[in-house]
């Protein structure tokens, strides 16, 4: 059997409750497995996994996906900082797929307690959810713009290194880049 994420089986059976296509009972059963009964945390008005569904149902969401976030990942997660500090943290989220009739998207992560022993592990699992904006496009910038930026920054770059006495021509440093360069 394939161990999945549980943020993985939360989107999977979760878009299913979502949809209609199963009863919560046996989702909740299918992301829990052998942990604990799964608790909900944070913003949303919820004291289980099951009423978390619910409300997410309720409120008119068709759907959630899971979000593997990794450092370094240039696409980010939206949200408030905490949110995505934690779903980075622990390296997996949920995120609904659409906007209620509200205009909100929620967010969860799983906060996960271990305890017991090899022969007998076992987990608490607090899913903490929060609501969560989509980024805001970046500003259009011409290309001219997106130049002197560059540059600017190269230029202060290059400051930075100088004032820290870095800037200098070594010939180690100058042969091993040639030998990187050419292979």
């Amino acid at each position: 059997m394939i161990d999945l994420p549980r943020s993985a089986r939360l989107a999977a059976w979760g878009t299913a409750v979502l949809r209609g296509e199963a009863p919560v009972g046996t989702a909740v059963r299918a992301v829990q497995r052998e942990d604990e009964p799964h608790t909900a945390a944070g913003d949303a008005p919820a004291a289980d996994l099951a009423e978390l569904l619910e409300g997410w149902r309720a409120a008119g969401h068709r759907g959630l996906r899971v979000v593997l976030p990794v450092p370094g990942d240039v696409s980010g997660l939206p949200g408030p900082a905490s949110f995505n500090v934690e779903a980075l943290d622990v390296g997996e989220a949920v995120l609904t797929d659409d906007e209620d009739g509200a205009g909100r998207r929620w967010g969860a992560w799983p906060d996960v307690t271990e305890f017991g022993s090899a022969l007998e592990p076992g987990a608490m699992v607090a899913w903490h959810a929060e609501l969560v904006q989509r980024p805001a496009a970046p500003p259009a910038t011409t290309l001219a713009d997106a130049e002197r930026q560059l540059s600017r920054a190269l230029e202060d770059a290059l400051g930075a290194l100088h004032r820290l006495d870095v800037a200098r021509w070594r010939e180690d440093a100058a042969t091993r880049i040639a030998q990187v360069r050419d292979g």
